[in-house]
């Protein structure tokens, strides 16, 4: 089974790609399964003053999600993570940036990703500017959670902290151009 994460900009097509893919390795008769990172369904998400709190919850329900998948008799071919672990690296460094997480918080964050990241056999990283990005969530009717100048602050850290092969795409490509490149590399 290989296991993939896509993450990246908001905004930027990472699900849509995700679904298709899956779609698509079925018809062909491939085995896969998504798994999302767990953040959407934190009963506490729109708290403020419990970041940690969030990412420790998310990490261990993403490892949750995945150790119940690996562990169960189905056999997958693809693995896909709609966002994942590379991704909760790069918002645990941004919200240390931000002094939201205690340098403390910080580190005992970063122990317990370091044992999951070593699963992710490939990443996909999605990549928007941020003025689309804030677009995209205005016109599908949603207030994004960060401003133009924390996207940006987001881009660069996904850009230094991901590992060096992963794939880099551009969202603001079409769909199906970015499916085919995706499907070429898999």
């Amino acid at each position: 089974m290989k296991i993939i994460e896509f993450t990246g900009t908001s905004k930027s097509g990472k699900s849509a790609l995700i679904k298709k893919l899956d779609f698509y390795l079925k018809e062909k008769g491939m085995v896969s399964e998504i798994i999302n990172e767990g953040f959407r369904s934190c009963s506490f998400k729109d708290r403020k003053d419990c970041v940690f709190d969030q990412q420790l919850w998310t990490v261990f329900t993403l490892g949750n999600r995945i150790l119940k998948v690996v562990n169960s008799d189905i056999k997958l071919d693809y693995l896909f993570l709609d966002r994942g672990f590379w991704d909760r690296l790069v918002y645990i460094e941004f919200y240390r940036i931000k002094k939201v997480i205690r340098n403390h918080d910080y580190n005992f964050l970063l122990i317990i990703l370091k044992r999951f990241l070593p699963s992710i056999d490939q990443v996909f990283f999605l990549i928007l500017k941020p003025e689309i990005s804030r677009e995209r969530n205005l016109l599908r009717g949603k207030v994004s959670l960060f401003n133009i100048e924390e996207i940006a602050i987001l881009n660069d850290l996904y850009s230094r902290y991901l590992p060096s092969n992963s794939v880099i795409l551009d969202g603001e490509n079409k769909l199906d151009d970015l499916f085919w490149d995706i499907l070429g590399k898999i």
